[in-house]
């Protein structure tokens, strides 16, 4: 076990780990799980409307007229696909965030519990909501309970 890390579940090692530490931990690690779902969600929902407003390219003709032609296909090509990656990877880095502190908070909030939460972090749009989590089966299911977190 790592300096300051939260032991594991049923371990009985608990006896000599930091309190203090392993509270604000487990905190950082809520915090995270809060702010990464919260992003998740932001990212899934920009993919969503890009495409609703921003229609993919049409196949390329089968002959271009000029060159400015050729050109303008293939900027408004590299432009969508360019912006449709940017959103996509947005919402992977939040996800693999989320999965991170999800396993944490899974290796510490016993099975079948649920923990509420309101949300202290630097975060001025989650701050004050507050979060029921819980741990069924060692996957972590998180939703707002009240205040902002939507």
């Amino acid at each position: 076990m790592t300096p300051g890390s939260l032991p594991e579940q049923g371990s009985g090692k608990g006896e000599h780990v930091d309190e203090r530490m392993a509270a604000a931990d487990l905190k950082h690690t809520l915090e995270q799980l809060v702010e990464a779902g919260r992003d998740r969600n932001d990212a899934a929902r920009a993919i969503s409307d890009y495409q609703a407003k921003v229609t993919e390219p049409a196949p390329p003709p089968p002959v271009f007229e000029d060159l400015d032609a050729l050109l303008n296909f293939c900027l408004r090509r590299q432009e969508y696909y360019h912006t449709l990656q940017q959103r996509q990877d947005a919402q992977r880095v939040a996800a693999d965030a989320y999965e991170h502190a999800a396993y944490r908070l899974s290796r510490i909030l016993p099975n079948s519990s649920r923990l509420f939460y309101t949300c202290q972090g630097n975060r001025k749009d989650l701050r004050g909501a507050t979060f029921a989590t819980g741990n069924k089966h060692a996957k972590i299911m998180i939703s707002s309970s009240s205040g902002s977190g939507r």
